[in-house]
């Protein structure tokens, strides 16, 4: 009886390596497959940006889940996240100015596109406040208001 637990905790232990082992191994081939889907969507939505290049997280803070990406021709940056909502993945993109503020947050898919507009604001303002936390030179910034792009929610680009 113990040496089949003994067993089974084995196995879970190896499979929880190997899984670690392959996402730490495959993260820059995730950045780059992210950076040109995010890329084709700005294209097709006619924004003025482009994706650049994979950064490293910020260091010294207790990061996000996502990427951050530098943006070609520009000093600001982008954190690519996820969430769940209305249970489906919302995915976005959240433009970051040389300074530290969020600027815009993207909707980056069909399903981003259709429930962005009926997530409360105070959703956005908290992932906003997370993110700006994370690159934030000071722990007591105030929190800065982002312009949500409705022209991409409606079509307008």
């Amino acid at each position: 009886m113990i040496k089949d637990r003994a067993i089974a905790a084995g196995w879970i232990a190896g499979l929880l390596l190997v899984i670690s082992l392959v996402l730490i191994f495959t993260k820059p081939a995730q950045a780059r497959y992210l950076k040109q889907a995010v890329n084709n969507v700005l294209v097709e939505r006619e924004y003025p940006f482009q994706l650049a290049a994979h950064m490293d997280r910020p260091r010294g803070k207790s990061s996000l889940f996502g990427f951050w990406y530098s943006m070609a021709g520009t000093s600001d940056t982008m954190f690519v996240f996820a969430f769940f909502r209305y249970g489906a993945l919302v995915i976005c993109g959240a433009r970051i100015s040389a300074a530290g503020t969020v600027m815009e947050i993207i909707p980056l898919s069909v399903h981003a596109r259709q429930v962005f507009e009926n997530i409360p604001q105070t959703v956005i303002q908290m992932h906003i406040r997370r993110i700006e936390a994370v690159i934030s030179p000071l722990p007591g910034s105030p929190t800065r208001n982002a312009r949500i792009n409705l022209a991409a929610l409606t079509g307008g680009r």
